[in-house]
């Protein structure tokens, strides 16, 4: 179960392999992908950001 978590884990076959599947990408984000996006928005470089929203969901968004 590394890199899982509990609930993850339990999820039926079918709905894990089409999960992230309705992205541009096609594919869901990795914890490495969308990890940093936290980690600015938490740490130094985000201490000016107010009001403002980070979309890391694989273009999602930008797309409808």
């Amino acid at each position: 179960m590394a890199g899982k978590t509990k609930k993850t884990a339990q999820k039926p076959a079918g709905r894990k392999a089409t999960f992230g599947g309705n992205t541009p990408m096609g594919r869901p984000g990795q914890p490495d992908e969308v990890a940093p996006c936290y980690v600015f928005l938490a740490g130094d470089g985000g201490s000016y950001m107010t009001g403002w929203v980070l979309h890391p969901n694989g273009g999602r968004i930008a797309n409808g």
